[in-house]
């Protein structure tokens, strides 16, 4: 009986020391602070916002901020547990002003109608809570800004 090389027994080897390690904590890694749904809506002067941005900023620096789209007034991101400092953009179609681009076609020209008291003045803040169910926030804005 001769005794050789069998390549099966290598690969069970590889196997088993390769599934040793992922039970010994190798693999995945935590990518961070658990994110919780988030959802709410976003009026203007008592209308939904057509389109817009939402960002949601943690008062922790070190956490980095989430954003969303705002659609026909409504919103839904995942966001980390804690205070949050809120943010909305908005823009409308100047109708009665176009640029040029390069090639001389006209462009529109866009104009921010949220105030900045909701933007970069901001003191809109929302507290996420860890759960998944329940982080329903509602924003109703003005032009005064208040």
């Amino acid at each position: 009986m001769r005794r050789g090389f069998h390549p099966g027994l290598i690969t069970f080897s590889l196997l088993i020391a390769f599934g040793i390690g992922g039970f010994s904590g190798c693999g995945r890694q935590n990518s961070g602070p658990m994110r919780y749904p988030v959802q709410g809506t976003v009026t203007f002067e008592g209308k939904p916002i057509a389109t817009g941005d939402i960002v949601f900023s943690p008062l922790d620096p070190a956490v980095s901020p989430e954003a969303a789209k705002i659609v026909d007034g409504r919103f839904n991101l995942s966001a980390k547990a804690g205070e949050n400092r809120v943010e909305i953009q908005a823009a409308h179609q100047k109708t009665d002003q176009k640029n040029v681009d390069e090639s001389g076609k006209p462009v529109p020209v866009f104009e921010s109608y949220i105030p900045a008291a909701y933007n970069k003045d901001s003191k809109l803040n929302a507290v996420v809570k860890p759960q998944n169910q329940g982080n329903v926030f509602d924003f109703t804005l003005n032009k005064e800004g208040t």
